[in-house]
């Protein structure tokens, strides 16, 4: 899985350009992001399409548990979780 970076080069500021840096899915997003929350979102920005989520749906399904419960609430009926 690759991550483009909005810096020429790491640790470059201001420029502008992109390159596509290596993420083998073990880099941390940030401190105290749960993991299952990451995998979620590591699947999400996948370069491949077979190793996206397979809908905007499913996505979704796999966000709800990290979401606020009243969001839950709303959200679980329509995309068919419990």
């Amino acid at each position: 899985m690759h991550v483009k970076s909005k810096f020429a080069h790491p640790g470059e500021r201001g420029h502008g350009a992109s390159e596509v840096l290596p993420c083998t899915g073990r880099e941390r997003f940030q401190v105290g992001v749960p993991e299952g929350l990451e995998q979620v979102l590591i699947a999400a920005m996948a370069a491949m399409a077979e190793d996206r989520h397979p809908s905007a749906e499913d996505f979704a399904r796999g966000l709800l548990p990290f979401a606020s419960e009243p969001m839950r609430s709303q959200w679980a009926p329509t995309l068919g979780a419990s």
